[in-house]
């Protein structure tokens, strides 16, 4: 008994675990040095650039998602060499993917970088058109995160393919280098200047690792061979129900901290948008329980092992979810003697919004995790489930807002979701599932 118990102990703690423990640490430090050393008003300004600049993950299109998934069937029958090279006999085809992504991601980074910046100035403006010191790290800001998009296609589909302790060992560098860099500059005094050297450091690491370990992947993006990959017909059909998904999630969470920016004040922004951080990073480092499993969900998919593919995922679910819970319990006692005996209370929402945004989180992440699964069959059936209540979400918290302030707006999330997502993903789920697996 005592065995079994350390056995499930040491898979617990793997690597991704791992890395989304350091997450929570080094954004923990982050939180309190962003209450510590910005005013309620620069904390408002950080929350807002930080969600604006996070629109990236739109113009990915949700491509690293789905880069990851076949990654992971390639390499059923592929191997690594060294430096990047594969042998199998879709070797071919794998590197016709490799440059066809890349392509894909220079121009989405070209996208990116200018349609950002000009909404950026022109949101910012309306809200300060006396000082400009926040103009040139805005710019900045949108570079990095934008070259922060080139390196994903080579880094999605070597973590699909299985190597978690490579793909994990290089996000745990970039997360420590670039938050000792912004708890730096923090310090220093640079204020909203200490948001760039986050996406600097994570792109100047990940362009070192591919330079150094895998640079035979980055010669095949300058071949100029045949195409044997068909995007159209492989890529597409999967792609626009994740771009569906992933929208969905941005709207579910990041858009109402600019809203809150615009139609409250950087005050309201900044305490629903360290809340939220607070939210996503017990949320991340509940998922890394599932995400350490993706590549194996879809080997065993590809091999048609039902048992194990769904034994593995419902165990992935529950001792998940019972983390998210534990941590969010934690959380608003925590929470509760800080409003209690220090003045914490003016940089977060207050407990019951607080525990609303921690139910939206619980629930949300059981969301994800279904469609988590189903992703291992190469599809994205609950896209337009998510997408559904974004788009119901958003009114109601906009008239929510306006009567209620932050509290509206948060308990307009947890009634759809509640109401209306969770019921609706876990019946599709079952239903297609059982679709899926005929034949």
């Amino acid at each position: 008994m005592i065995r079994l118990i350390i056995d499930r102990l040491l898979i617990l703690l793997n690597l991704i675990f791992l890395q989304r423990l350091i997450q929570g640490c080094t954004g923990l430090i982050t939180l309190f040095l962003v209450t510590g050393y910005l005013s309620l008003d620069l904390q408002g300004w950080y929350y807002t650039f930080a969600s604006i600049a996070g629109v990236w993950i739109l113009f990915d299109l949700g491509l690293s998602v789905i880069l990851l998934q076949f990654s992971a069937h390639f390499f059923f029958r592929l191997r690594w060499l060294l430096y990047g090279a594969t042998e199998g006999e879709l070797s071919g085809k794998f590197y016709s993917l490799i440059r066809q992504s890349f392509k894909f991601y220079m121009g989405a980074a070209l996208s990116y970088l200018v349609i950002v910046v000009t909404v950026g100035l022109v949101f910012f403006l309306q809200k300060e058109n006396s000082l400009y010191d926040w103009i040139l790290p805005w710019i900045l800001l949108v570079i990095f995160s934008g070259l922060n998009m080139l390196p994903l296609p080579f880094i999605s589909m070597v973590e699909g393919s299985g190597k978690i302790k490579e793909v994990y060992s290089l996000r745990i560098i970039q997360n420590i280098l670039s938050s000792i860099a912004l708890w730096s500059a923090l310090i220093s005094g640079y204020q909203l200047w200490a948001l760039v050297f986050v996406p600097m450091i994570t792109f100047t690491v990940a362009i070192l690792w591919l330079l150094f370990f895998k640079p035979i992947l980055l010669t095949k993006i300058l071949d100029n061979k045949i195409d044997t990959f068909h995007w159209r017909q492989e890529i597409w059909p999967m792609q626009w129900r994740v771009i569906l998904s992933v929208f969905a999630s941005y709207l579910l969470f990041q858009i109402y901290i600019p809203l809150l920016f615009y139609y409250e004040s950087a005050k309201v922004a900044g305490q629903f948008g360290l809340s939220l951080t607070i939210v996503i990073m017990l949320s991340l480092l509940a998922q890394s329980l599932i995400a350490r499993n993706v590549p194996n969900y879809a080997k065993a998919v590809a091999g048609k092992n039902w048992i194990k593919f769904d034994r593995m995922f419902k165990y992935d679910l529950i001792i998940s979810t019972s983390l998210l819970l534990l941590g969010s319990i934690i959380v608003l006692t925590s929470s509760h003697y800080a409003h209690q005996i220090t003045g914490f209370d003016q940089r977060i929402l207050p407990i019951i919004p607080l525990a609303g945004l921690l139910i939206v989180g619980l629930v949300n992440h059981i969301n994800l995790g279904m469609a988590t699964h189903l992703r291992a069959y190469k599809k994205e059936p609950l896209a337009f489930i998510f997408l559904i209540s974004s788009v119901i979400t958003i009114p109601i918290a906009m008239y929510s807002l306006t009567i209620f302030s932050v509290e509206g707006v948060v308990f307009s999330i947890l009634f759809v979701q509640i109401f209306v997502t969770l019921p609706m993903t876990l019946f599709y789920w079952v239903k297609i599932n059982k679709q899926l697996r005929i034949g």
